[in-house]
């Protein structure tokens, strides 16, 4: 059989949605509008032309991928590049926003963000429940505030117990540091860790002051829950300490809202003792056993802290573009200035007046003519980074797990060895994909030979039968067949020049299942399909 290197490009064909009529955030112009008039002044001050729009297949693809993590299904693809609906994008956009993959996606996102953030000591972690949870929250449409305060407000048992459980100092309770550190992170966009152990070396932010946020955590810790081996998070008093731990920082920590700062060189020893304070603001009256946390949430999601909305939006727009307005992520700063500074004030101000609404938010970018660019370089934009072309993304690894298994309607198991190398097994496991470093950027290519050599060797072959079986449903000639292998795995049909290929191989097989079971595989195998473009 003859192996052929195709050429997998689309045709520009598409418009864009109409703009004019008013978004999710309301006014006049809309939001979108405004994100364009704001991108587009700077391109031409720039000089820099922008691509084209892109056609309804490569969109399509895109915002499935951005917006649920997953590809078009094989009849909703052909249904959608057969429309002529003018708003046909809104109406999918909505659409996708409506979907329980939607907060699926979402959940996946911030988890790993959780759970990597301590390498070997959350690896046994489970995850399952705090994602359910997480998922019903975006799906419900909860505001963003409200989702962080309750999963920093956790009292007791519940999935947000996972967020405590991935940053524990000992399997005994949580590490204040830790949660400072994570939340200012993640909610922030501050790198507030490098204070933990001397004032910051780029910000203004004092050693003492990391420690006073910490200690509205430092009570907090484990307790046994109802079932077998789970956990609660609780604040009440902890058993008397051992006598002979007198001294160390935190082994019972003081009443009104003190914690113990451990000496920078040697944790044993208790540098200074602190109370629980917020930033700018007066020192609070606490209570003498608290709770603290939620004094700190409530400071964290506050509306006048401008931190907490520019950070979300930030993020937020880095996962449908790839790159933050500000990079890197956590560490927005005055020296570190956006690239567009009026666009971050005008998505965060937005932000704050629809209640931290995230589906209203990612609607009205999706909506954007920004948005909708093709992702191919045009004369004059290869270099430019200020969103003249979508960047191409590449998928992360259990997305691009999740996508195998839709091409092949069945499971996605990949071969490997046991520790002994003895029985060759076969499990489904997106870690084998994950190549991704922590919080990397999409645009990154992060893969490497021992993931490509995965993605070769996932059974194809093998799983294939069944899915041409069905293709093959109605008796549809060779060129349909063809045609669906494309829907299904690009999203798109193939060109003239590309089904001709396909047909050859197919006819030169001897066997139409190998052959479509190759062309499957070559499709599988390209850059086009382990890329959002």
């Amino acid at each position: 059989m003859q192996l052929r290197i195709l050429t997998l490009t689309g045709v520009c064909v598409a418009l864009l949605l109409p703009l004019s009529a008013p978004d999710a955030f309301g006014g006049e112009p809309t939001v979108a509008q405004r994100i364009d008039q704001l991108l587009d002044s700077q391109l031409r001050k720039d000089g820099v032309p922008p691509s084209p729009p892109s056609d309804d297949a490569e969109f399509q693809r895109r915002v499935y991928l951005d917006l649920t993590g997953r590809l078009p299904p094989l009849a909703k693809a052909a249904d959608f590049l057969d429309s002529k609906d003018p708003e046909k994008r809104a109406k999918l956009i909505d659409d996708l926003l409506a979907s329980p993959e939607y907060g699926q996606h979402l959940a996946r996102y911030w988890t790993e963000l959780f759970v990597k953030r301590d390498g070997e000591q959350n690896k046994r972690l489970k995850a399952d429940a705090f994602r359910v949870w997480l998922a019903e929250q975006f799906n419900k449409g909860r505001g963003w505030d409200r989702i962080v305060t309750d999963t920093l407000t956790v009292d007791g048992e519940g999935p947000a117990v996972f967020v405590f459980q991935a940053n524990r100092l000992s399997g005994e309770r949580p590490s204040p540091a830790k949660m400072v550190g994570a939340t200012a992170n993640l909610f922030l966009g501050v790198q507030l860790q490098c204070a933990e152990c001397h004032d910051h070396p780029y910000a203004t932010w004092k050693r003492t002051e990391f420690w006073e946020l910490a200690a509205f955590f430092g009570r907090t810790r484990f307790e046994k829950g109802a079932e077998k081996n789970s956990q609660k998070v609780t604040e009440a008093e902890p058993p008397a300490p051992d006598p002979a731990a007198k001294g160390r920082p935190g082994f019972r920590p003081p009443a009104n809202g003190k914690i113990d700062i451990p000496d920078a060189l040697d944790a044993r020893v208790v540098a200074a003792t602190v109370t629980a304070k917020l930033p700018g603001r007066p020192q609070p009256v606490l209570s003498e056993h608290g709770p603290y946390r939620p004094l700190y949430a409530a400071w964290l999601t506050d509306p006048k802290n401008p931190a907490f909305a520019r950070a979300a939006v930030n993020r937020y727009w880095s996962i449908l573009f790839a790159r933050g307005l500000v990079n890197p992520l956590d560490d927005l700063n005055p020296d570190n200035a956006a690239t567009h500074p009026e666009l971050l004030d005008l998505l965060a101000a937005e932000f704050v007046r629809t209640g931290h609404d995230v589906k209203s938010l990612l609607r009205s970018i999706c909506r954007t003519g920004a948005y909708q660019r093709s992702s191919r370089v045009t004369a004059g934009n290869r270099d430019h980074d200020g969103y003249a072309r979508m960047p191409v993304k590449f998928l992360q690894g259990e997305v691009l797990l999740k996508c195998l298994d839709q091409a092949l309607g069945v499971e996605v198991v990949v071969p490997v060895k046991n520790a002994k190398k003895e029985a060759v097994t076969a499990v489904p496991n997106a870690e084998l994909f994950d190549t991704a470093g922590y919080d990397e950027l999409a645009s990154n290519y992060s893969f490497g030979a021992p993931q490509l050599l995965r993605l070769m060797n996932a059974e194809v072959p093998r799983r294939a039968p069944a899915l041409i079986a069905k293709l093959h449903e109605g008796s549809p000639g060779p060129d349909k067949v063809v045609e669906k292998l494309f829907l299904l795995t690009l999203a798109r049909r193939p060109t003239a020049a590309e089904a001709k290929d396909m047909l050859a191989l197919v006819k030169e097989s001897g066997d139409p299942a190998k052959g479509y079971a190759a062309a499957l595989w070559i499709l599988l195998n390209t850059a086009e399909f382990v890329a959002n473009h």
